[in-house]
C-alpha cells in the first residue's frame, strides 16, 4: 500500500484494512488496532 494512502485510512473515524486477492490481510488501520485492543482487554477483564 502506499504511504500516502495509509495516512487517509487512518485519519478517517471508521476501521478500515485491505485485503489481497489470496486473503491476506495486508493493511488495517488504527481505529482496528484500538478495536482490537480495547476488546482484548475487555475479554482479559471479565
Amino acid at each position: 500500500m502506499e504511504p500516502d494512502f495509509g495516512k487517509v485510512l487512518n485519519a478517517i473515524p471508521s476501521i478500515v484494512f485491505t485485503v489481497r486477492a489470496d486473503g491476506h490481510v495486508d493493511f488495517v488501520n488504527g481505529h482496528w488496532e484500538e478495536y482490537r485492543y480495547q476488546s482484548v482487554v475487555h475479554t482479559i477483564v471479565q
